[in-house]
C-alpha cells in the first residue's frame, strides 16, 4: 500500500509505513507524530472502523461487507485491500517454548495462527523484545543470523575488528570453509561482546557437537537462536535500547517477508529448510 497526500505541509515527507495482513498495521516514522481516534501512538493495528490523523488530515480505515478492509481519506479516494489466505503454524508451541517470550507476549499471540500476524500484533502493543524473540525462532537460520549481522553494523556495535571481518564475510558467503574458519576460534573469553555470540551462532550452521569420531550430533536449533536472542539482548545495551529493538523488529519482519517470496506469507522456523 502507498499512497500520498498533496498539500498539507504538516506531513513529513515519508510519514507513515503500512502493512496488511488481516489487519492493517500503522507505524510512524522518525517522529512523525501520528493520532488513532484521538490518541498519540507511533503504531497501531487497525481491524475496524478507525480515524487516523496525520498532519491535517485524516485517514477513515471501514470494514465493507464482502472486501474486508477498506481505507480512504474523508475525500472519498478509496483504495482496496487484498484478503491474503491464512496459513497454518504448525510448529507454533515448539517455536514459543524455546524464545523465552514474557507471560504477556505469550498471552496476547494465543489466538494467532501465523507468526507474521502474531509478530505485528506484539508491534501493536510496541512489545518489541518479545517481536524480536519471535522473529528470532521465525526465521530460517542463515536469514536470521544474516539479520543479525546487519543489524548490529547499521548500529555500529563496536568489536573487535577480526570478529566484526569474519561475521561480514560469512554473511556474504555462508559457506562451510568460512564456517569452519570461525568455529575454530570463537572468542569465548570476549562473552560479553555481541559479535562473540554471533560467531557462535555460524559455528552451530553446522558439524557436530560430538567428537569428530562419533555418531553426528548437530546443534539443535535453540542453540543457535538463543545466541542470537543474547547477541541482540547484548548489543542494546551499547545504544538506545529502545530504538534498537524497534528497528530490528522492522528490518527481521522486512527480511521474512521476502524470504516468503510475498508479503505477509508464513516462514518455515526450522533449521534445515
Amino acid at each position: 500500500m502507498e499512497f500520498t497526500i498533496d498539500d498539507d505541509e504538516e506531513l513529513a515527507d515519508v510519514h507513515l509505513s503500512v502493512r496488511y495482513s488481516n489487519a492493517i498495521v500503522l507505524h510512524s516514522l522518525g517522529e512523525a507524530p501520528m493520532e488513532v481516534d484521538g490518541q498519540a501512538v507511533s503504531t497501531a493495528s487497525i481491524q475496524g472502523k478507525a480515524d487516523v490523523h496525520i498532519g491535517k488530515s485524516v485517514i477513515r480505515f471501514e470494514p465493507m461487507q464482502g472486501h474486508g478492509l477498506i481505507s480512504k481519506q474523508v475525500t472519498q479516494t478509496i483504495v482496496e485491500t487484498e484478503r491474503i489466505a491464512i496459513d497454518t503454524w504448525e510448529d507454533k508451541q515448539e517455536t514459543l517454548s524455546r524464545l523465552g517470550l514474557s507471560p504477556e507476549g505469550v498471552a496476547s499471540i494465543a489466538s494467532f495462527s501465523r507468526p507474521d500476524l502474531a509478530i505485528e500484533a506484539l508491534m501493536s502493543k510496541s512489545n518489541w523484545e518479545d517481536a524480536l524473540r519471535l522473529l528470532a525462532g521465525s526465521l530460517p537460520v542463515i536469514p536470521m543470523i544474516q539479520w543479525g549481522i546487519k543489524t548490529l553494523l547499521m548500529h555500529e556495535i563496536s568489536s573487535d575488528p577480526k570478529s566484526r571481518e569474519q561475521a561480514i564475510a560469512w554473511g556474504l558467503d555462508p559457506s562451510e570453509p568460512l564456517r569452519l574458519e570461525i568455529a575454530k576460534d570463537v572468542p569465548w573469553t570476549e562473552s560479553g561482546s555481541p559479535w562473540t555470540w554471533i560467531l557462535a551462532s555460524i559455528s552451530w550452521t553446522g558439524g557436530s557437537l560430538g567428537p569428530t569420531d562419533q555418531a553426528l550430533i548437530s546443534p539443535p536449533q535453540k542453540m543457535i537462536v538463543s545466541a542470537m536472542i543474547a547477541s541482540f539482548q547484548l548489543a542494546s545495551c551499547q545504544t538506545d535500547r529502545a530504538i534498537f529493538y524497534e528497528q530490528a523488529v522492522f528490518q527481521g519482519m522486512q527480511i521474512l517477508a521476502q524470504f516468503n517470496g510475498k508479503e505477509n506469507r508464513h516462514a518455515t522456523s526450522r533449521a534445515d529448510q
